[in-house]
């Protein structure tokens, strides 16, 4: 089979199956030597896990780490481009019903009476 033909096989062909079959009985840095070895560059699908302790991701800064009061200390992947005039900021998800009452109030346009009524009736959740 020629490259041209492989490249054209579904991500999941025949190729990709005896690839991961034959990856699979040799331990990754192994082969991971062994490509190198042949000059074909290569790098490891890391897990979750690794991802959050590989030092080329941590010394990339790829880690955003904050504390969030209901969850308390968290890391997930940060900012995945750096701009070199344009800052990134990362920011936790909003909680459940953190935002509602500015969008009711300053979006829509809501008197705080029926803000109320809406949060009384469970209509709506307002984070305190």
């Amino acid at each position: 089979m020629t490259i041209s033909e492989a490249m054209r096989e579904p991500i999941d062909g025949p190729t990709a199956s005896a690839l991961a079959e034959a990856f699979a009985t040799h331990p990754r840095q192994e082969v991971l030597a062994e490509l190198a070895a042949a000059r074909i560059a290569a790098a490891p699908a890391l897990t979750v896990a690794e991802v959050f302790q590989d030092s080329q991701v941590i010394a990339n800064d790829l880690i955003f780490a904050t504390t969030v009061p209901q969850w308390g200390e968290f890391r997930q992947t940060g900012a995945l481009v750096k701009y070199a005039t344009t800052p990134v900021t990362i920011q936790p998800a909003p909680q459940l019903g953190q935002h509602t009452v500015e969008i009711l109030r300053d979006v829509l346009g809501y008197a705080p009476e029926r803000i109320e009524a809406l949060r009384a009736a469970g209509s709506v959740i307002c984070a305190a």
